[in-house]
């Protein structure tokens, strides 16, 4: 029993000198911690650190790196870090979002390298500190609406870096906000920080919208997660547009009992005004003229005092743009006609603006645009034209020259005999 009790008190005593020592040397990993802490305020106090866009400026650099050598030589026992002084006297987010924006900015390839230097050390920082993707998210603070473009650029190359996916990195940045409709700021700020994270947004952006599609959310909800309020601009780019038009078409579908009026969202987010140029812009674009058409066409029906005419004169029909996009100007002002009063005046004034009644009747037949071209053949009727006078009245010829106007005619001589009475 005594020499148990002898060989308990010796474990006893070397497992209390082991808890001993490694008591102190976390006691001496922690002071030497706060120690350097202190030496870093201590420094950035030196270097006398004022707004952080200004400290990374260009002219600065350079400045910060000799400053910071002259505070190491005078103590060699603690020496401090650029980027260590940088994030005590700032922040992890801070110093990240500021990084990207001076890389962005620098004035000469050296101050680049040397930005991109305290970048790959902030990463490496993270990385060798065994941080997670969800832990360096919260480290940036998504949740404070500032640099939120250049936050996401950072958390992107850490992703890439201990190699998370996609769905990874969207699960993560989700977790960070609070919930999908939370993250539309932290992606329209990506989309308009730089080329490559607008690739990455938008393609974050599409695995969302495909579960919303999933889930039937409104347009209108998903207009305003994806911040498409934010920026007339970026509304109107051809990803956005045509995204979200294609969300609302395919919600339509899924839902034709609740289908939802669109054009409102984008009025009441930039006026009436500056939406009509954007689409009449769009119009002239072959990306962007089908989701353009729609809400032009939506625009037309709800404005009861809207005429075809003005509608006309806004579209400014030019027969020398590509066909495609002359034959979606028309499809408008056809799809306005099935539930507005076509005149004999409209028609004219279409004929004059394309070049005269040949060149309409061509648009017309090219666009299969039936409405008009009966509004079309009425009007030539009313002007005395016959299938007997047809060549002579419309192309000053005898015969046709081509199978089209063969088309033209035969189609006017159907409709002529459909006005006779009795038919």
């Amino acid at each position: 029993m005594e020499e148990d009790d002898e060989e308990r008190g010796i474990g006893g005593t070397a497992i209390s000198d082991l808890a001993a020592k490694l008591k102190s040397r976390t006691s001496s990993l922690v002071d030497k911690a706060v120690n350097l802490k202190a030496r870093e305020m201590k420094a950035a106090r030196a270097m006398r650190f004022g707004e952080i866009d200004d400290t990374l400026a260009s002219s600065n650099i350079n400045n910060l790196i000799t400053k910071l050598k002259e505070i190491n030589d005078k103590n060699r026992l603690v020496k401090v870090s650029l980027l260590g002084t940088l994030t005590t006297k700032y922040g992890d987010d801070a110093v990240a979002a500021a990084l990207v924006t001076a890389k962005r900015s620098a004035d000469s390839p050296s101050v680049a390298q040397q930005i991109q230097k305290l970048q790959t050390e902030q990463l490496m920082k993270w990385k060798d500190g065994g941080k997670s993707l969800g832990s360096v998210s919260k480290l940036l603070n998504f949740r404070y609406n500032r640099g939120l473009g250049q936050k996401f650029q950072v958390l992107d190359e850490y992703a890439k870096l201990v190699k998370q996916s996609d769905d990874t990195l969207l699960t993560t940045l989700i977790k960070s906000v609070g919930g999908e409709d939370n993250l539309g700021g932290v992606l329209y700020g990506a989309r308009t920080n730089s080329a490559a994270t607008k690739n990455k947004a938008t393609k974050l952006e599409n695995i969302l919208i495909e579960r919303w599609t999933r889930g039937e959310q409104l347009p209108a909800n998903v207009f305003q997660w994806l911040r498409l309020s934010g920026d007339v601009d970026d509304a109107f780019t051809a990803s956005n547009l045509n995204r979200f038009m294609k969300y609302v078409d395919d919600f339509n579908a899924k839902n034709p009992g609740q289908k939802k009026p669109v054009l409102k969202l984008y009025t009441q987010a930039f006026g009436d005004a500056p939406v009509m140029r954007k689409l009449l812009s769009a119009m002239d674009d072959s990306t962007t003229n089908v989701a353009a058409k729609k809400l032009l066409v939506e625009r037309g029906v709800q404005k009861d005092n809207q005429s075809l005419g003005s509608m006309l004169r806004a579209l400014n029909i030019d027969i020398n743009q590509p066909t495609s996009i002359v034959n979606q100007k028309i499809d408008v002002l056809e799809q306005l006609a099935e539930v507005k009063e076509v005149r004999q005046v409209f028609i004219k004034a279409m004929s004059t603006q394309v070049g005269g009644n040949k060149m309409l009747a061509k648009i017309l037949e090219g666009a299969e645009a039936a409405t008009l071209q009966k509004k079309q053949f009425a009007t030539w009727i009313g002007e005395g034209v016959t299938p007997e006078n047809f060549w002579k009245m419309i192309y000053k010829t005898e015969t046709a020259s081509n199978p089209v106007e063969e088309k033209i005619m035969a189609k006017f001589t159907a409709f002529y005999q459909s006005q006779k009475p009795g038919n």
